[in-house]
């Protein structure tokens, strides 16, 4: 599957890829999180769009392996919000 190449899709693939063996399916399963919104999150397609509810839910989701700040560095072309 191809990934996003910035830091926060980046950062939750190498995560589902060492803690769910690259399934984002086990990983949205077991965290109760949407699948769809993972995979879209990791291809880069929700246009450089991030609630602030689901970067929350990731950072909980991998135990802080990504982090909020991540995705804010993301959205704002490098600046952190």
């Amino acid at each position: 599957m191809a990934r996003s190449c910035l830091p926060g899709p980046a950062a939750l693939g190498a995560y589902v890829d060492a803690h769910h063996a690259g399934s984002v399916s086990a990983f949205a399963a077991e965290k109760k999180l949407d699948r769809v919104q993972v995979l879209r999150v990791l291809n880069g397609t929700r246009g450089g769009r991030m609630t602030v509810k689901l970067a929350a839910a990731l950072e909980a989701a991998t135990e802080g392996a990504v982090p909020m700040s991540l995705w804010a560095e993301a959205s704002t072309g490098g600046e952190a919000a």
